[in-house]
């Protein structure tokens, strides 16, 4: 069974992809002391994860309103992402919420697996606002650097020749 994961005082919270544009695997990378997890994510839930962390980002601040003066992201804070070796298990499900006494954004991910297995590794990840700023830029940037979208269907587009299937 692969690894669970407890981080509480995050050092490094990153997105970034191994391959060549069209081939892209995408990950999240959580770094934590000696401890460093490498997630194999679809480009759609890292575009899905940053838009829903950037409205949450937005609501916590809405909620505090003039306290403290300071936005939560003032202090964005940028992860080097590391190639890794493979990944450590891919993602399937992901929860988040909003832990006001410590001023942390918890992320809880679990596995995908196969119905047949018992039980799923999982991660819960403790991050500053800044961490979760910084993640959401590099996710941002990945996404858009992506092959450009079929204008009919909204799919890739081939990369050697700028062909969709759809054409046809």
């Amino acid at each position: 069974m692969p690894s669970s994961y407890e981080f509480s005082d995050v050092d490094g919270f990153a997105c970034g992809t191994v391959g060549p544009k069209g081939q892209r695997v995408f990950f999240l990378q959580v770094r934590e002391g000696d401890t460093e997890a490498s997630l194999k994510m679809e480009k759609q839930q890292v575009a899905a994860l940053a838009r829903f962390l950037g409205e949450m980002l937005g609501d916590i601040e809405r909620k505090r309103g003039a306290e403290p003066p300071e936005p939560l992201d003032a202090d964005t804070e940028e992860a080097d992402f590391r190639e890794p070796d493979g990944p450590d298990w891919i993602v399937g499900t992901i929860g988040a919420a909003y832990e006001e006494t410590n001023r942390r954004i918890i992320l809880w991910i679990e596995e995908l697996t196969e119905d047949d297995e018992d039980e799923a590794a999982s991660a819960r990840i403790a991050l500053r606002p800044g961490q979760v700023a910084g993640f959401i830029q590099q996710a941002n940037a990945l996404v858009a650097a992506g092959r450009p979208p079929c204008p009919y269907c909204g799919a890739p587009l081939n990369h050697d020749d700028g062909f969709c299937p759809c054409w046809n």
